[in-house]
């Protein structure tokens, strides 16, 4: 300019705030002009004077005017001349290869055009005294514009998705989405995979659509200082929305496909820690890509605090990570009889992210550190089946026929209800015993012992009526010193004692009875009782195994039970004068005590006694059905019926 006017004394009309700095950086004086370049710092608004052509598109620069001096008095022209550039793609391309640019170019934004220009600014008067000579109500000043438009860069919804397109979209998805949840809620999930595909779809039309129509709305409010946060929020959300949508699909195919598959619950931890997990990438993924901020001292310190963690819950990620080899490789499930190492056998109840619980037989509960039971052997009695293999020796004189032993064991094994895979070997001699190894397998491990009580109640009982006595080791004085001694053997008169049904009678009628008792001894696969015969005779298995049968005409007789010593049968058709219904033959050489019924009819018009058969019977009905009386005066009346049974059975005897 020329001459000394204050032309420094000027207002940026789209500042923000008070300028940080102004300050004249080169000062020049000539005899006919002045030169002074000026550095000025501060806060200036964007789109002050423009409107932006397009979303994410906006116009940047300042605008400035004199304070006092109007455009009378002075005009602002651009120095084209000075800077060099004398059109606006020249200046355009300049300016996008200067430092100035680089923090767009970084933010992925780009110079699209610049120019300079001046125009009038008219601004009103209002009135002011100094101005009363004015022409008209308006000032008008010249005015200089530096305008620099600037769009991002690369691929963005807005420019693909038209406005009008993207409000149908939102709504339609909402609306969509709605009766979706409403239509799951009611008649429950579609396939998995078309479920995922529906809402990975939905999210992305809805995630579009309202980042259209919000920018859009940012646009035509004139918020525009809020559309960089917006932008930045949706980009938040996409990253978001990815990790939300892959731990739901996670969930669903894995963790939901494995629990149906293996018929038990994921540990809790493990969801979260692969929840964990993605939301941890997908953050790390917001840091790099949304901020631009670099991520090695973010991984550092995460490495660091990972590690501090890591070796304070050592021993529980341990039993976590072994929490998680025992859900992958299935060595017991819950409901399973295992025995992990050591530790007491026991019934699973619970595989936690920490413990394996496990109800002993105590019922206690027992709980093992992952860590432990996954490097400790475990004996599974539940699979591949419940089938569980058994065996114990029995130790017998040595003077007893091996063969005659086997069989006494093997009859009293296969009457054990539940029994199968029964076998009896020898197993060579000691110096007081012969050894026999009895075999068998346990259809449910839980009842060992009550299954193992019943067997031994059945050997005990086959060997005791065979004259068989187990050898222990205490008494091995008295077998050396009387080894020629016969040993004892039961006679038919004994018998009497061991037959239930006498169980009430008086010691002197037992005995009375000895006289009629008549043992019978029938080989193997011989009828003894045919179904729907009347008879007056029942009898008591003194050795061998008698098998029940029910007999359709035309087709092979069912099996229904094994009854073994100390058993009787045919007792009630008997005595109530009914057919029998069932057949019973000899499955083994079998030794039996007969009864006949006209031995009894002295004792059985006896009052007294006849209660006691009647009671017996209905107690072997019960037997059979526990709920076969709902209460005690139904079980009175019958038992009162079978007796007139037995009393009428013996008027027409």
């Amino acid at each position: 300019f020329y001459g000394d006017a204050p032309v420094y004394d000027i207002t940026f009309l789209n500042v923000t705030e008070a300028l940080s700095q102004k300050k004249i950086v080169e000062k020049v004086q000539t005899p006919i002009q002045t030169y002074r370049r000026y550095y000025v710092a501060g806060k200036f608004r964007a789109d002050y004077n423009f409107k932006p052509l397009e979303p994410l598109q906006h116009d940047i620069g300042i605008s400035f005017r004199h304070k006092t001096f109007t455009k009378d008095e002075m005009i602002f022209i651009p120095d084209f001349l000075g800077m060099q550039s004398i059109d606006e793609s020249s200046l355009t391309e300049r300016l996008n290869g200067s430092n100035a640019f680089s923090l767009l170019r970084r933010k992925n934004w780009e110079l699209k055009e610049a120019g300079f220009y001046q125009d009038v600014l008219s601004v009103s008067s209002f009135g002011h005294p100094t101005l009363l000579g004015v022409r008209g109500s308006f000032l008008n000043y010249s005015r200089f514009n530096l305008k620099l438009t600037i769009q991002k860069k690369g691929f963005t919804i807005q420019k693909y998705l038209p406005y009008t397109v993207a409000y149908f979209l939102l709504w339609g998805s909402l609306i969509f989405f709605s009766i979706y949840q409403i239509l799951v809620l009611k008649y429950g999930k579609i396939h998995v995979l078309i479920h995922l595909a529906l809402l990975l779809l939905l999210g992305i039309v809805v995630a579009c659509s309202a980042e259209v129509v919000g920018s859009r709305y940012i646009l035509q409010s004139g918020l525009f200082e809020y559309e960089y946060w917006m932008s930045v929020g949706f980009q938040i959300l996409w990253w978001l929305g990815a990790s939300t949508f892959i731990c739901l699909a996670v969930n669903e195919l894995v963790w939901n496909h494995l629990e149906k598959k293996y018929g038990r619950k994921i540990p809790k931890l493990i969801k979260y820690f692969a929840v964990l997990s993605i939301n941890s990438l997908g953050f790390f993924c917001i840091i790099a890509f949304v901020f631009d901020q670099k991520l090695t001292s973010l991984l550092a310190t995460s490495g660091l605090i990972a590690m501090i963690i890591g070796l304070a819950l050592q021993m529980n990620l341990s039993n976590v990570f072994s929490g998680l080899a025992i859900n992958i490789e299935h060595p017991y499930r819950i409901g399973d009889w295992i025995k992990i190492g050591t530790f007491d056998e026991g019934k699973v109840m619970d595989i936690t992210w920490r413990a394996t619980r496990i109800k002993t037989r105590d019922n206690c509960i027992l709980s093992i550190p992952n860590s432990q039971a996954a490097e400790s052997p475990v004996k599974n009695f539940s699979y591949p089946d419940n089938q569980v293999g058994r065996w114990f020796l029995i130790h017998v004189d040595p003077s007893h026929n091996p063969a005659y032993v086997k069989k006494i064991i093997l009859d009293a094994a296969l009457t054990t209800e539940g029994a199968s895979g029964v076998s009896a070997s020898f197993k060579g001699m000691d110096e007081i015993s012969a050894k026999y190894n009895v075999s068998y397998n346990i259809p449910d491990y839980a009842q060992k012992y009550p299954f193992e009580e019943n067997l031994w109640n059945k050997l005990w009982v086959s060997l005791h009526n065979a004259g068989i006595k187990p050898v222990i080791q205490r008494q091995e004085l008295t077998l050396l010193n009387q080894k020629d001694a016969p040993l004892p053997s039961i006679s038919a008169s004994d018998y009497a004692a061991q037959i239930k049904i006498f169980d009430q009678l008086p010691a002197d009628l037992r005995n009375t009875l000895n006289g009629f008792l008549e043992i019978i001894v029938l080989p193997e696969a011989v009828a003894v009782i045919d179904q729907g015969i009347i008879s007056e005779e029942f009898y008591f298995i003194a050795e061998g195994v008698i098998t029940a049968c029910a007999c359709i005409e035309g087709e092979k007789p069912v099996e229904l039970y094994f009854l073994g010593s100390g058993d009787t049968f045919g007792e009630y058709a008997a005595l109530t004068g009914t057919k029998h219904q069932s057949s019973f033959f000899s499955q083994t050489k079998t030794s039996l005590i007969k009864i006949d019924l006209r031995d009894l009819y002295d004792l059985l018009r006896v009052p007294e006694y006849c209660v006691f058969f009647a009671e017996h019977l209905v107690y072997l009905r019960e037997e059979y059905n526990p709920n076969l009386f709902p209460d005690e005066q139904v079980r009175l009346e019958e038992i009162q019926r079978v007796q007139e049974q037995i009393l009428n059975n013996l008027k027409q005897s």
